[in-house]
């Protein structure tokens, strides 16, 4: 979505910043804009021997107007695009020296893990910690708005002394929610097609953790009315403005380090983490890390929603099905990797596959027919299709699937599993065909 969204923005910006340099640099040597070249990082004089780095005219350059006219390098001489260029702390992470955020260590940090209500929206009503307090390590107890934080001198002590807390929860008003309930309170309120020759189907998919791979965490040392934060974060702008926001200080008054991050898939858009770190470190006057462990991260995530599609389609005119969807409340959401496109793509060829056993079609035909007139989606279901080997006889107990999505409208894939079905009605999948036209291809790797 980054290059997809940005690639044409970020160019056009490249493009009018090299003509603002070149620009500069032609008033330096009193010679024609349109005469100077560039590479490298710098400016190059018609002469060809003499040149001026790009750093040494940024001052002037930007005390310049944006050039009138935009020129766009041309595709033909690209020297990175479409380049296999290498990650560049790759090496770092193999060798096991990259810094992620867990790895962070400030002198005299302590650490702390939270004990936070199992119901969203709750509070604690009444605690107890003196079997916290008699844990080996731990420091301090602090209590933080709805929940309480453990502080100690390890990872250890403090997940420790937080389990040993007795804690009489308020779950408020969401502790009657039932994940059943909202699932059917979400079906009834789509509204059915009551039409002859329709058919149509229900898709449920329920709340779904990111389970990012290094479990949530954040280090933070608030002191003179400014604070740092080591956040493993996919938004420091918004990881900046909460932190300032929970420490009552200015943005400006707030530094954000992002060390690498170990998954995020959505789940780090978010900034609870760090307002939990910035707000301890504050009470405790001292640097902390707030760790979480694996059932923290799976109990107080942002899900993804869940779903319920209702899809259908009048069977006397041959398209794509309609869908309606529905979500439940009460639960904390947040974007979920290809964010709502993957259950869009699990519903419509569900369906479609519906569609085929209904109208007794090939699977892989009446896509082409309701792909026909999307050239690129016509080419991924072919050629998934024939590298597959579609249509061939398989041995009993063995089939193939086929389905096909563009995500966003940009990457178009489409994908035939081999599957075999044993007696007892387990599914094996022996092969994937997998074809995938991503468009302009910015890295190879």
């Amino acid at each position: 979505v980054s290059i997809s969204n940005y690639h044409d923005v970020m160019r056009r910006a490249g493009a009018y910043a090299r003509g603002m340099l070149i620009q500069a640099a032609a008033q330096v040597w009193n010679v024609e804009p349109t005469q100077c070249e560039t590479e490298t990082g710098s400016v190059i004089h018609p002469d060809g021997v003499q040149k001026l780095f790009y750093g040494d005219l940024v001052q002037a350059a930007s005390e310049l107007s944006r050039p009138q006219n935009l020129n766009l390098k041309d595709s033909s001489k690209y020297r990175i695009v479409d380049t296999e260029v290498g990650h560049w702390d790759a090496p770092q992470i193999v060798s096991g020296k990259a810094i992620y955020g867990l790895d962070v260590r400030l002198p005299d940090m302590s650490f702390a893990a939270i004990a936070r209500c199992p119901v969203f929206g709750g509070t604690y009503a009444s605690y107890d910690d003196s079997d916290a307090r008699a844990i080996p390590g731990v420091k301090n107890v602090v209590e933080l708005g709805n929940r309480i934080a453990v502080v100690a001198d390890n990872s250890w002590a403090a997940i420790r002394g937080r389990d040993a807390l007795q804690v009489t929860w308020d779950e408020g008003r969401n502790g009657t929610l039932d994940s059943q309930q909202m699932m059917s309170e979400a079906v009834n309120r789509l509204n059915k097609v009551n039409a002859d020759n329709t058919l149509e189907a229900f898709y449920e998919i329920p709340y779904e953790a990111h389970a990012t791979m290094e479990p949530m965490n954040c280090t933070a040392h608030f002191y003179d009315d400014v604070c740092e934060v080591w956040a493993p974060t996919q938004s420091p702008q918004d990881v900046r403005h909460a932190v300032a926001s929970a420490c009552g200080i200015p943005q400006g008054s707030v530094t954000v380090h992002v060390p690498l991050i170990g998954g995020g898939f959505g789940r780090r858009l978010q900034t609870d983490y760090a307002e939990e770190a910035a707000r301890l470190s504050k009470a405790i006057a001292g640097p902390v890390q707030v760790v979480w462990t694996r059932a923290d991260d799976l109990q107080h995530d942002f899900y993804h929603p869940m779903a319920v599609q209702y899809a259908f389609v009048a069977l006397d005119k041959l398209r794509l099905p309609t869908i309606r969807a529905a979500s439940g409340n009460g639960v904390p959401t947040g974007a979920w990797r290809s964010v709502d496109q993957f259950t869009r793509a699990y519903c419509e060829q569900s369906f479609i596959d519906e569609m085929a056993v209904t109208l007794e079609r090939d699977p892989f035909e009446l896509r082409q027919e309701l792909y026909k007139n999307t050239p690129r989606a016509l080419g991924v279901i072919n050629l998934a299709a024939e590298k597959s080997n579609w249509g061939e006889k398989l041995p009993a107990g063995q089939g193939r699937g086929m389905a096909y999505f563009a995500t966003f409208g940009v990457t178009h894939v489409a994908q035939v599993a081999d599957v075999t079905v044993d007696t007892n009605g387990n599914v094996r999948v022996n092969h994937v065909v997998c074809a995938v036209d991503c468009g302009k291809v910015v890295n190879p790797n």
